[in-house]
């Protein structure tokens, strides 16, 4: 779980800041004009993409098996509280405004 003791999140919270920002100056640094928002879109999303694995195989060190399934845990626990803390409630409010789909 993402929940770090505030005391240890200064330098990492820098250090994402200072990552954010660069995503987005290199974003901006591309030509988007007439590709639309999806192909914009996609562009962060590789940024990002790129972003998160580099981390990852920098932290990882050398590859080892017992590190991967480690791994992929990390992430997969990303995505689950990702998708509980911000889609479900994206979610619930959208079947709220326009009427739910689900018996």
């Amino acid at each position: 779980m993402p929940y770090v003791p505030q005391e240890r999140r200064k330098r990492i919270d820098a250090a994402v800041r200072d990552l954010v920002a660069a995503i987005i100056i290199e974003h901006n640094r591309i030509d988007h004009k007439g590709s639309g928002e999806a192909a914009c879109l996609t562009t962060k999303a590789g940024l990002l993409n790129y972003a998160i694995t580099k981390t990852i195989l920098s932290l990882m060190g050398d590859p080892c098996y017992w590190k991967f399934p480690l791994l992929k845990g990390i992430l997969r626990d990303v995505i689950d509280e990702f998708n509980r803390k911000v889609v479900a409630k994206y979610e619930d409010a959208k079947a709220i405004e326009n009427g739910e789909v689900y018996p």
